[in-house]
């Protein structure tokens, strides 16, 4: 009788997760986040943790501001990396992306299953389909594209399947950059509230 209840939970878990998990994937605060200081606006389905970090090189400062969300459908990682001048001087656009790709895919590990050259509003990019290599990872999406001596990278990573086309993709099509220099945002396009310590305006 005892083994015959705990069996009818474990049923009953089974199917009230199954019906909860495409939920998790769609039931979100959507909103039109922008960023005056990395300089992009994107669709989030949640308020992102910002971090700014500065490296010395070589060559020159590295300022590299990161927005990140933890969702439970799936995560997301909006990057800008300020290349020092002489770098972008010395180097072609195709040079600067291949070694972004380079050290990405060297420093986590991942498995690429393919590479595009793409453009973004003028500005040549990569769109890489990768995977983790833990068993059963879903395939994710990184994007980058080189805007003058910013470079972005736009990263969706699915934790659920359903994740890929509900929410992955949303984010990468609505990202854009938004340089007062290069590519200034539409009208309408970069409105909202001051979000957290200024980082940021989302609705």
């Amino acid at each position: 009788m005892l083994r015959g209840r705990r069996l009818l939970l474990r049923v009953a878990l089974f199917v009230a997760s199954s019906i909860a998990l495409p939920l998790s994937a769609d039931d979100t605060d959507w909103r039109d986040f922008y960023s005056p200081l990395a300089g992009f606006r994107a669709e989030l389905p949640a308020e992102p943790e910002f971090r700014r970090a500065e490296e010395r090189t070589i060559v020159g400062k590295l300022l590299h501001d990161r927005y990140t969300v933890d969702h439970p459908a799936a995560y997301f990682d909006l990057e800008r990396f300020d290349l020092p001048a002489i770098g972008v001087f010395l180097l072609s656009s195709r040079q600067l992306l291949e070694r972004a790709k380079k050290g990405y895919v060297e420093n986590l590990q991942i498995i690429v299953d393919s590479t595009e050259e793409i453009e973004l509003q003028g500005h040549p990019g990569l769109r890489l389909l990768l995977r983790r290599r833990a068993p059963g990872s879903l395939q994710g999406e990184t994007r980058f594209i080189l805007a003058g001596r910013h470079l972005y990278m736009v990263e969706g990573i699915p934790l659920l399947p359903e994740a890929r086309s509900t929410m992955v993709e949303r984010v990468l099509s609505s990202f854009r950059i938004c340089l007062d220099e290069l590519s200034p945002c539409q009208p309408g396009e970069a409105t909202g509230s001051e979000g957290p310590a200024g980082h940021g305006n989302g609705r």
